[in-house]
C-alpha cells in the first residue's frame, strides 16, 4: 500500500502556487514583486495561508483563492508515469492523499493520465468537514478498507 501527495510528489507545483499567489495578491491589492517569500503557500491550505500571510479576513481570503485559481497550473515531474505503471505492474495499492480539494486533485489527475493507477484519490472537502491532510490520510485508508 503506498499513499501519495499529489503537490511536489506527483506533480511540480511550486512555480505554479507562488505565480497563483503573487498574482491574486495583487489582484486583491498587496504588492508581491517576489516569488521565494511565496514559498509559504506550498503544502498548507491556502484559505488559512492567506489570512495568515496577508491578514485576509475569511471573505478576502476566498476571494483570494478564486483569484488564484483563474492562473494556476502544475506540471507532472519526468518519469512519475512510468513509475506509477511500475508499481501498479507490481501490485501495489496506491493512493492520492491531497490537500487540495477533491474537485482539483481529481480533475489534475485526469488531466495527466494518473487516475488509473490509483485505487482511491482523496482530497479535502470545499466546505468542510474533510479539511486537514491527516483526515483525508484516514479517508483514503478507510476506502481502501485499511
Amino acid at each position: 500500500m503506498i499513499v501519495l501527495d499529489l503537490d511536489g510528489t506527483l506533480t511540480e507545483s511550486g512555480e505554479g502556487i507562488t505565480k497563483s499567489v503573487q498574482y491574486a495578491l495583487e489582484k486583491l491589492g498587496v504588492s508581491a514583486p517576489e516569488l521565494e517569500p511565496l514559498k509559504v503557500f506550498v503544502g498548507p491550505p491556502l484559505l488559512e495561508q492567506f489570512m495568515k500571510y496577508a491578514g485576509f479576513d475569511k471573505e478576502t481570503a476566498q476571494k483570494g483563492i478564486e483569484y488564484y485559481r483563474e492562473r494556476y497550473s502544475e506540471k507532472v515531474y519526468p518519469g512519475v508515469e512510468n513509475t506509477l505503471a511500475e508499481l501498479k505492474r507490481r501490485g501495489y495499492r496506491m493512493a492520492v492523499a491531497s490537500a487540495k480539494p477533491t474537485f482539483y486533485v481529481t480533475q489534475i489527475m485526469d488531466h495527466f493520465n494518473l487516475s488509473r493507477y490509483f485505487e482511491v484519490i482523496a482530497g479535502t472537502d470545499l466546505n468542510g468537514p474533510k479539511v486537514t491532510k491527516s483526515q483525508v490520510i484516514e479517508e483514503a485508508l478507510e476506502r481502501m478498507s485499511l
